[in-house]
């Protein structure tokens, strides 16, 4: 049995963190021992991390605890002797490769996880450059990197000089069957007798890349001439900024910011259209789960892999990302044309997607790559 250290910083509601959830709750235990390592043992996640996961909690007390970080997890790794370590998201990443340099045992593997676009994740980060310098230079020390998207496997190639076989992609797990389950709870009846206009439904992080700015205005236009709701659903940083807008909006009785919600899903079966609203994405988890439960889609040409999901006026619609103009016609078109949301939602080839991302598929196969490497 391979024992495997899964490290990031926390498990505060996101995709890689869902991610991580989902290979821990799936991981054959005939094979692997997993275990969690947390640079702060916190988030709405935790509760779903399985009961014979150990938990080692790193006690991060503030963004000066970098130095600390890396050390701990030396000793950690030193002492357990994990067969892999794999991190995700670029911190944890950097964390991890630079704790690998401390580490006297050099039979461990170490995998890191990008999960979206390197270059646009550091845009939106204190230090940015010295952190792509670091990236630069530390990625190509890992034993392997494992992404979830093409276009981020070429971006490492091309910018930061990885060499190509180092990097596997695999596409995001997505829990069907129990989406399914969920999406049928008592908040879904609820939310279904009270159903008065058209809704539409946007689930992420309300942080800047999420591009709520541009949905909000576009929104703002729609209201205009139509009936119609927006509920977003997620947690974050931006929620100030974002509330203050919605008021210099005027939009305050249309739009519904729900918060965190542990199970989204009922209120994705209860819209009418799925928005999709990203400045720059890896591969959301949100927009497969809305084909999942069947809903009609809006996205952004925010990374290439969204074009080969939508295949826009197929199953969905394509828009700029950040253009105001594109996505609120886009809305328009959906509101007025029924048949084409039936369309969209039945196209035969969302079957083919929904497969490529059941969970089960997708965790066998990081499991296959965790005994090629060792």
């Amino acid at each position: 049995m391979k024992k495997i250290f899964f490290v990031i910083p926390s498990l505060v509601a996101g995709g890689a963190e869902k991610v991580v959830s989902i290979i821990l709750n799936y991981l054959d235990r005939k094979k692997f021992l997993p275990n969690l390592v947390l640079f702060e043992k916190k988030g709405e996640l935790l509760d779903t991390i399985p009961s014979d996961v150990k938990i080692y909690d790193l006690c991060k007390k503030s963004r000066y605890s970098f130095l600390k970080l890396i050390f701990k997890l030396s000793e950690i790794v030193e002492k357990e002797k994990p067969d892999i370590v794999i991190s995700f998201l670029e911190y944890a990443n950097i964390v991890s490769l630079l704790a690998k340099r401390l580490v006297k045992n050099k039979n461990v593997k170490w995998i890191i996880s990008e999960r979206s676009l390197p270059s646009k994740a550091f845009s939106n980060m204190r230090l940015s450059k010295i952190k792509f310098l670091l990236h630069r230079i530390l990625d190509k020390t890992a034993d392997l990197i494992i992404v979830n998207s093409p276009q981020t496997k070429e971006e490492l190639v091309n910018k930061f000089c990885v060499p190509p076989e180092k990097i596997v992609v695999i596409f995001n797990p997505v829990e069907i069957e129990k989406i399914y389950k969920l999406a049928k709870d008592n908040d879904f009846e609820n939310l279904i007798k009270t159903k008065d206009k058209p809704v539409f439904i946007s689930v992420g992080r309300l942080s800047k890349p999420k591009g709520y700015q541009f949905l909000l205005r576009a929104f703002a236009e729609v209201v205009k001439n139509f009936e119609c709701k927006l509920i977003i659903l997620g947690e974050g940083e931006e929620r100030q900024q974002i509330e203050k807008l919605i008021k210099e909006l005027k939009i305050e009785n249309y739009v519904v910011l729900k918060g965190f919600v542990s199970n989204p899903y009922p209120y994705i079966a209860y819209s009418d259209i799925f928005v999709l609203s990203s400045l720059w994405e890896g591969l959301p988890n949100a927009l497969i789960e809305a084909i999942v439960l069947g809903k009609p889609v809006i996205a952004t040409r925010c990374n290439k892999v969204i074009e080969e999901i939508i295949e826009d006026g197929k199953n969905g619609l394509l828009v700029t990302p950040g253009n105001i103009e594109e996505l609120k016609n886009a809305m328009i078109k959906l509101l007025q044309d029924k048949q084409l949301r039936e369309k969209f939602a039945e196209e035969e080839k969302n079957k083919e997607i929904v497969s490529l991302f059941d969970c089960k598929f997708v965790v066998k196969k990081y499991e296959e790559w965790f005994l090629e490497i060792l």
